[in-house]
Order: structure tokens, then sequence, then C-alpha cells
């Protein structure tokens, strides 16, 4: 086994021990600087990287944004477009028919209290309107409904069968008679007053 001798000085040996301590030093903290200088660059390099990312993760985002708000758009443009076709499709209908309701309502205001109307027909292409029923007695029904129906504005040409006179009482009865011109167009309905008696 060798033993090595150290001839010098204490002095030159403490020197010695100090630059060799001073030479690892220096070299720990080189390494150190270049390790951090690394460390930071990998940080700077990743912190970029993942902006980059999140910047494209956030422009897909927006564009599936926009893909979703027009397929919204769409349906919410094609469900205003059916309903808008509905009103439209219910305005030409109810613009090309006639007020029936009121029709009726006008009709039964002229009906007198004691005569039953059992059958109601009407058209609405020619504006015939055929009626049945029953009075109480022949003036019920020749007298006052004939007139009330003749006198409304509602109504023209106002048939009395001779058949309808011949009993005195509980007389059936069996009317034609016609829609006016003016209740024929649909726009003229809701202008004509109801005549009552």
């Amino acid at each position: 086994m060798k033993k090595i001798i150290n001839l010098l000085p204490t002095g030159e040996q403490k020197f010695l021990g100090y630059q060799r301590l001073y030479g690892f030093l220096r070299a720990f903290v080189f390494w150190s600087a270049a390790s951090y200088v690394l460390l930071i660059g990998g940080l700077a390099y990743w912190r970029s990287s993942l902006a980059k990312n999140l910047d494209n993760v956030g422009y897909q985002i927006q564009l599936v944004k926009g893909v979703i708000q027009k397929q919204d758009n769409e349906q919410i443009k094609t469900k205003i477009q059916q309903d808008n076709n509905i009103i439209s499709d219910y305005n030409s209908l109810a613009a090309g028919n006639l007020s029936w309701s009121r029709i009726l309502e006008g009709f039964a205001q002229l009906v007198p209290g004691d005569v039953i109307i059992t059958t109601f027909n009407a058209s609405a292409k020619t504006g015939k309107i055929d009626i049945s029923g029953v009075a109480a007695n022949r003036d019920s029904e020749a007298v006052t409904l004939r007139n009330n129906l003749a006198s409304s504005p509602l109504f023209k040409n106002v048939n009395l069968p001779f058949e309808n006179l011949q009993k005195a009482t509980n007389v059936n009865f069996n009317y034609t008679f016609y829609l006016s011109d003016s209740i024929l167009k649909p726009s003229d309905i809701t202008n004509q007053p109801a005549k009552t008696k």
C-alpha cells in the first residue's frame, strides 16, 4: 500500500485545498446556471407551445360555437317559417270562407221563440240555405219568421211555399233563401250588421 506524504508546508496545503474547493464550487455554479438556463428555456418553450395550443383550441371552440349557432339559427328559422306558413294558410282560408258563426248568430236572432228549427243546410258556394222546422202557429212561422228573414241584410229571396200555410197550429215548414251578395264576399262579412226583430 502506497502512502502519499505531502511535504508542502501547512499554509500551502490549505491554499491547495481552497483551490480545489473553489474549482468544485465554480463547476457547481456553472452547471447549476446551465441547468437553470435550460430549465427556463424549456419552460418558456412549453409555455409558448401551450399558449399556441390554447389559441388553437379557442379557435376550434369558436368554430364549433359558430356551427352550433348556425344549426340552432337554421332550426329556429325553419320553425318560424313553418309557423308563418301555417298562419298564412289560415289567413288565406279565413279570407276565402264565410263567417258562419256570425251568419248563424244573425239567423238565430231572427227566429221567433215559438219556432223550432230542425234542419239548417247551407252552401258557401251558392249561398243557398234550406231550413225546416216546426212553428206553434201559422202566424209565427209564415208571417213573423219570413218577414224577419226578408228584412235582414244577411239574406235575400226568401221563398214561402204554400204548403207551409195549410195548417193553423203545429205547422211543419220548409224555407229556401239565399245569403245576400255582400255576405258572399268574405271581406264584407265583418262589416254587415245583423238585423234583429
